[in-house]
């Protein structure tokens, strides 16, 4: 049970991650090439993932607290 909640919070962090770079790949464009629709997509992605990220940050600290400490 343990490795499967710590499975699923590194695959989330793993997509925060990935959606974080995607955007600041988005933004390091000069404006002119910058897609604004694309821009608040990821933005939305980024916040999307990062929410479900926290939540089972917060399930597995109150399912193993210990896990959670080396985590955080």
């Amino acid at each position: 049970m343990a490795k499967a909640a710590l499975d699923k919070v590194r695959q989330a962090e793993q997509q925060v991650a990935a959606s974080k770079k995607a955007l600041q790949e988005e933004l390091a464009k000069p404006e002119d090439q910058r897609n604004q629709a694309v821009v608040e997509a990821l933005g939305k992605v980024v916040a999307s993932n990062d929410k479900e990220f926290r939540q089972l940050m917060v399930q597995l600290n109150a399912k193993n607290p210990r896990m959670y400490q080396a985590l955080s």
